[in-house]
């Protein structure tokens, strides 16, 4: 994993846009934020970028094999999680009927 600046990093050939360290109370950005959409190759990543290196440590310190994670909205979280934690399974779900393709790919 590997930071490019402080809204982005880079996991193999897939790179991950966060909120970086934005006022989550600015709800300008939020509204430009939640346009953009997950592709195969950059996932959209609703955390801040001191979230994603705990979710690193956690995953590093439990080492789980499966997973199971609720809630995808865009399925920046999911990818992440499989990119960094490489689990035997993982199963995420959401009450939203509509799928992200991105995942898919």
């Amino acid at each position: 994993m590997r930071w490019i600046d402080d809204q982005q990093f880079v996991i193999g050939d897939t790179t991950f846009l966060t909120l970086g360290d934005k006022d989550w109370n600015d709800k300008r950005f939020l509204a430009a934020f939640m346009r953009v959409e997950s592709t195969a190759h950059r996932f959209v990543l609703w955390k801040s970028r001191v979230l994603v290196d705990q979710y690193v440590q956690l995953v590093q310190s439990v080492r789980a094999r499966n997973i199971f994670e609720l809630g995808i909205m865009k399925g920046g979280s999911t990818a992440f999680v499989a990119a960094v934690a490489q689990p035997q399974k993982l199963v995420a779900i959401d009450m939203a009927a509509n799928e992200v393709e991105a995942l898919k790919e």
